[in-house]
């Protein structure tokens, strides 16, 4: 399976303590590294491969993408 690469105007899905709110990517940076959706920044982590809120843990509020 090969992994989804995001783009400006991708629907994603914020994932935070079981909710989830829909939102659209509005910007990809620094290769693909950092997305900004719904007015905020999510990096990606190595940790986990996960896009997460800038400034949270790897566990905290993340991007989904959905199939």
């Amino acid at each position: 399976m090969s992994r989804r690469v995001p783009y400006t105007g991708m629907p994603v899905t914020i994932l935070h303590l079981g909710a989830r709110e829909a939102a659209v990517v509005e910007a990809v940076e620094d290769g693909g590294r950092t997305l900004v959706a719904d007015g905020r920044r999510y990096t990606l982590r190595e940790l986990n491969a996960r896009y997460v809120l800038e400034g949270e843990p790897s566990y905290g509020t993340r991007v989904a993408f959905e199939a």
